[in-house]
């Protein structure tokens, strides 16, 4: 969501600084305020940030690991968890006229996607929120927040990077296995009953696979 919003900044000034002094050429007739300098302008520096900004989340396990409860102390503890594959730094050869070697996150290069697609596809919810507003005559969905308009305003292009965001997540980074811990935190709901009648099932299981009919003594902790 950040890159869209810093999408959205960057076509402003971008525009208001550059708009149709390179181009003159209207970018898109349902918008008449956007220019070819804002949207290029705005796709080169949102693809800047989308490369560097993921490298400063990842510095803290509020961004890097999934919370397993929901907090509302003032501090809530820190989170620990086995770090994404994205997050962990990998080395990457330069190009043999370049030399040498680069240390970066995976993280990196998935926000040069999503850099893209707020750059590329994302506006074209804006695009269609003023399609909309053209035909029935309107300045805003509503005026809900001052200077801005709705909550639809603000929305428009978000709702596209949402679903990009969910389709990306899922395919490309996403562990393909839940983990022991979130296992366990998913049978402690399940009622005492359900709980025993798990145990039993696993223990059996676990029987069968070893060809045994007792499970040995061992601590697997």
């Amino acid at each position: 969501m950040a890159t869209v919003v810093m999408n959205d900044v960057s076509a402003y000034f971008c525009g208001i600084s550059m708009g149709r002094r390179f181009i003159k050429a209207s970018f898109i007739r349902i918008s008449p305020n956007k220019t070819w300098e804002g949207f290029i302008g705005a796709a080169v520096l949102t693809m800047l940030f989308s490369f560097f900004f993921p490298a400063l989340l990842a510095r803290w396990t509020w961004f890097t690991c999934p919370p397993e409860s929901l907090y509302l102390t003032p501090w809530p503890p820190t989170l620990e968890c086995e770090r994404l594959w994205v997050f962990i730094p990998s080395t990457y050869t330069l190009p043999s006229f370049i030399g040498g070697s680069i240390q970066l996150l995976p993280i990196q290069f998935h926000g040069l996607a999503y850099g893209l697609f707020a750059s590329v596809v994302a506006p074209f919810g804006g695009f269609l929120a003023s399609a909309i507003k053209r035909a029935y005559n309107i300045k805003d969905f509503d005026s809900f927040i001052p200077g801005h308009g709705g909550m639809m305003d603000r929305m428009d292009c978000q709702l596209l990077i949402v679903c990009f965001t969910y389709l990306h997540y899922n395919n490309f980074i996403a562990p393909r296995g839940a983990s022991l811990k979130s296992l366990l935190a998913s049978v402690s709901l399940l009622p005492l009953e359900d709980q025993i009648k798990l145990y039993h099932q696993l223990k059996m299981n676990i029987q069968e696979a070893m060809g045994t009919g007792t499970i040995p003594e061992r601590s697997y902790s």
